[in-house]
């Protein structure tokens, strides 16, 4: 019979794997406590929620969520961070926080919805841009082609202007 205090816990977890966007697991032996609640400070002021608890439960709220393949980031002491918005922030503010405070914290994988990343693709994730630079970037690319049309088809009415008015300047002068 499974405790109270079990219950309570695969039920919050379930609920957080349910809104979440991305999971990311990671490895954090030999953080002391001060560490591991600085982590969770910079976590928190980016709607990230940082969870530990057994991996049975763990496993379990997957299950619950149609998420079985997370079993395989479940490896060693883990806790799970849960991004809630743009899937990129929780990798970077893990990947900032790794390189600042020289911390011994391992990213193991990640969930970005059905697919299972690795380590290093988590870091690869953390470096692309934000969604809104990345939507100016394409949107800059779809403008170029059509101001380089306005452009060439704007320019023989320019150079005819410009012909007129020395047409007209030289008249003046006469």
């Amino acid at each position: 019979m499974p405790s109270e205090k079990n219950i309570q816990s695969l039920e919050e977890l379930s609920e957080s794997f349910s809104r979440s966007t991305i999971i990311i697991s990671t490895d954090y032996s030999g953080l002391s406590a001060e560490d591991l609640n600085a982590l969770r400070r910079q976590l928190k002021q980016n709607n990230i929620d940082y969870k530990i608890a057994k991996k049975t439960l763990m496993a379990l709220a997957a299950t619950e969520n149609g998420k079985p393949d997370m079993e395989s980031i479940l490896q060693g002491p883990i806790g799970l961070a849960l991004g809630y918005d743009e899937p990129t922030v929780p990798a970077k503010v893990i990947s900032n926080y790794i390189q600042t405070a020289r911390s011994n914290l391992n990213i193991q994988g990640a969930l970005l919805g059905d697919r299972i990343l690795t380590s290093d693709e988590v870091n690869t994730l953390a470096t692309i841009p934000p969604k809104e630079e990345l939507l100016s970037q394409l949107l800059m690319q779809m403008k170029a082609p059509v101001n380089n049309l306005v452009n060439v088809l704007s320019g023989p009415m320019r150079g005819l202007a410009v012909v007129l008015q020395g047409r007209v300047s030289q008249l003046n002068q006469s």
